[in-house]
């Protein structure tokens, strides 16, 4: 077995807007609001809220983005968890045990097979539902929240970027509302346009000056100034039309076609559980796991055959049967023999733990 790409996985290289098959019109968002990330969407609505309401607490799922939550919880000091099994889709949960309309709660769709349903009642908390790892799935398109928001740059080939919208179509916040400006995100917008660049050269086996180690600094520089920096950022209309040409893309069949290859090999072993949804379709080929030792493992294993899983998310406590999620990239990027390669590894990871066992 020998892989197509110079590495499955990481972040996105670039690829032409052209080269992706559009979305069906009825499949669109409506009024979407863009801004350089997910985090900056989600504090620019809950700044809008509490304008005119005062707010008791600020609800987040005790399994989210350790990065968000912090970067939340440096924001605003009135957030609190609440309790819920990423790995059950329909393990028992209640909007309605919340408090009144002096809440705010953050819902997520995990993996795109989570749905919620939110009581229309005007005494009840604002739901606010993330999006970033379930973008267009049903629960994203035909979502009951009072606002929705997503980090754009987990399932596009985009620099950076986020977005926020209202299920009923009306625009999120007022259009006149705009943001400080900062010129370090076209700096951040820039470096990671250089490394996405430069590492299509790569798997094009083309002459670039930029290593790939320089390009991985470059997206690491940026990570590193996205969880330092704490206000809003107004988008450039430049990098909004950049965004734009890859909006209204489908990026869901290309993952609904690779994961019909890959479920056929779902049954590989007991040691983790595959997560699905019948009618939907999964971020990627998302891996749930029993303890960090086996999840460490098999993602050491498919590292060494360049195949580069994201865990979703580390240092997070649960206290469930499965605790820890692995998620194998099989979006559009990737073709057939590349998903039956990237199946075989994870085969071949699982008997030789039969083997060691």
């Amino acid at each position: 077995m020998t892989p197509n790409h110079i590495g499955y996985g990481s972040f996105f290289h670039a690829v032409t807007a052209n080269s992706l098959k559009n979305l069906e019109q009825k499949n669109t968002i409506e009024n979407p609001r863009f801004f350089y990330t997910g985090r900056h969407a989600v504090k620019a609505i809950i700044d809008e809220i509490i304008k005119t309401r005062s707010i008791d607490t600020i609800w987040l799922p005790n399994y989210y983005c350790q990065h968000v939550t912090s970067w939340l919880k440096r924001s605003f000091s009135n957030i609190h968890f609440y309790d819920i099994d990423p790995f059950e889709e329909d393990s028992f949960f209640s909007i309605e045990s919340f408090a009144d309309g002096d809440d705010i709660v953050l819902l997520n769709n995990f993996w795109g097979i989570f749905s919620y349903n939110v009581p229309k009642t005007p005494d009840g908390p604002i739901c606010i539902e993330d999006h970033s790892h379930g973008w267009l799935s049903p629960s994203c398109l035909n979502s009951n929240a009072h606002y929705c928001f997503a980090s754009l740059r987990k399932t596009m080939p985009i620099p950076l970027g986020g977005v926020l919208w209202r299920p009923d179509g009306k625009s999120a916040l007022d259009e006149s509302t705009r943001f400080s400006v900062d010129s370090m995100f076209n700096r951040a917008w820039s470096d990671n346009q250089t490394a996405m660049m430069a590492k299509t050269s790569h798997l094009k086996n083309e002459k670039t000056e930029i290593s790939k180690s320089d390009y991985l600094e470059l997206i690491g520089k940026t990570e590193s100034f996205l969880h330092k920096q704490f206000d809003v950022v107004e988008m450039q209309t430049d990098h909004i039309d950049e965004i734009l040409k890859f909006f209204n893309k489908d990026y869901m069949c290309y993952k609904q076609d690779n994961l019909t290859i890959a479920h056929k090999f779902k049954n590989y072993s007991n040691l983790f559980k595959v997560l699905e949804r019948p009618g939907y379709t999964t971020f990627g080929l998302n891996l749930a796991f029993k303890d960090e030792k086996t999840l460490n493992l098999a993602k050491s294993f498919l590292i060494d055959h360049m195949v580069y899983p994201s865990e979703l998310w580390p240092n997070n406590l649960l206290d469930a049967k499965w605790r820890y999620l692995l998620n194998v990239h099989l979006d559009f990027r990737y073709n057939s023999e590349d998903i039956v390669y990237i199946s075989n590894i994870l085969e071949l990871w699982c008997k030789k733990m039969s083997i060691d066992v």
